[in-house]
């Protein structure tokens, strides 16, 4: 202890960061420790499971956020193991400080609190609750999408808060969301939280409320094709979404098994048509970024898919895989090899890539890509293209 007295009356800044995290150090010296001005040494106590219950809610209110942040991810750690009637109250008193770091007004702390607890099924069901109603994107939407917390139940009265788009396609990207929690998201009548709920193939759709969604789909392309790939689709459904989507689209429904001979003959033939109702204007000759544009503000993802495939030289198949993980350096290869401005890239991320805004790669001050050719060829070679330059293309 003399040794501690003589580090702490030294202050000593590499042996006061031995000391503060150190799960071995006295209680009653992690408390002096996170008191102390060095950052660096109240961020070792906050993480060290040792500090004691003062010295943590304390540093609950430290003016450095990412000390704030460590407190929380150590008091989650420790959750499974505040289990039972005896740890009762060690439980109520982490929830409390969770919940304080839940309205922390620094949203980094927000988030990587959102980020520790989003698939755990032991944090407290009120700190859930709060985080998926925060006003941060990449707060709300992790546990809207995965906390195994959230019932049906939740999940529709959520939906009725209208909270942002955000949060409600999240819930719809949900595994095995309930029909009443599906028919709930469509209620809210956005055409982008519909197109992800029909992009979840675990989620199970009435015949009815397929059937309602086709009619009103002729002029919501976003819809197009994840409605194609509905494994609950009748024949007369099949039929009847036949009747307008784009032609690739046409050869996907007549690829499906248990058609009837004279639908699947009836889809050869629509499948036949040329893309000139998917990219208006554009013949043989590949489409420019202005008709690349046009097709994005229409949200006409067939369109937008299937230019990108010509122009990159690849299958449109190729191009929906790169569009699905939400990669945004995978799509601003994308577009380089298609010969495309890499503030048509940043576009492509927002639609048809859906990535999050603060996740999204600008141009660079120049107009350039921010991504070297190397990064821009691995990125394509994990989707098997290959890194040779791609046919000539216009880009006007």
């Amino acid at each position: 202890m003399s040794n501690v007295a003589e580090v702490l009356k030294r202050r000593d800044p590499a042996a006061m960061r031995a000391l503060a995290e150190d799960w071995k150090t006295a209680p009653e010296v992690l408390f002096v420790l996170s008191q102390i001005p060095e950052t660096d040494v109240r961020l070792r106590v906050a993480a060290n499971p040792a500090t004691p219950d003062l010295a943590d809610r304390l540093l609950l209110d430290d003016g450095a956020a990412e000390i704030r942040a460590a407190v929380g991810r150590k008091i989650v750690e420790k959750l499974p193991h505040l289990d039972g009637a005896a740890s009762a109250r060690l439980r109520d008193g982490a929830t409390a400080k969770l919940l304080l770091l839940a309205r922390d007004r620094e949203v980094a702390v927000r988030r990587i609190l959102a980020d520790a607890v989003r698939t755990s099924d032991l944090a407290p069901k009120k700190l859930v609750l709060t985080l998926v109603r925060d006003i941060d994107e990449l707060v709300a939407v992790p546990i809207a999408e995965f906390s195994p917390l959230l019932d049906d139940d939740d999940l529709v009265a959520l939906i009725a808060e209208r909270p942002m788009p955000a949060t409600l396609a999240a819930i719809a990207r949900r595994d095995g969301l309930g029909t009443g929690v599906a028919e709930s998201l469509i209620a809210v009548d956005d055409a982008d939280v519909t197109a992800a709920l029909l992009r979840n193939r675990t989620v199970h759709l009435r015949e009815e409320t397929l059937d309602d969604l086709i009619e009103r789909a002729r002029d919501t392309t976003v819809w197009h094709e994840p409605l194609t790939l509905r494994a609950e689709l009748t024949e007369a459904l099949v039929d009847k979404l036949s009747r307008f989507v784009a032609a690739n689209l046409v050869e996907q429904l007549a690829a499906r098994n248990g058609l009837s001979k004279e639908t699947r003959d009836k889809l050869a033939r629509l499948a036949e048509r040329s893309l000139e109702p998917i990219l208006p204007g554009v013949g043989p000759a590949q489409p420019s970024e202005k008709h690349i544009r046009k097709a994005i503000v229409r949200r006409s993802q067939a369109a937008v898919v299937t230019a990108l495939a010509m122009r990159a030289g690849v299958n449109a198949r190729t191009v929906r895989r790169i569009f699905s993980p939400r990669s945004p350096k995978a799509i601003c290869a994308l577009a380089r090899r298609a010969c495309l401005s890499a503030a048509l890239a940043e576009e492509l991320q927002a639609f048809p890539g859906l990535v999050p805004e603060p996740e999204r790669i600008p141009p660079g001050p120049g107009g350039d890509f921010l991504m070297d050719e190397e990064e821009m060829r691995w990125h394509l070679a994990a989707f098997g293209i290959e890194t040779d330059p791609a046919p000539a293309a216009v880009s006007a």
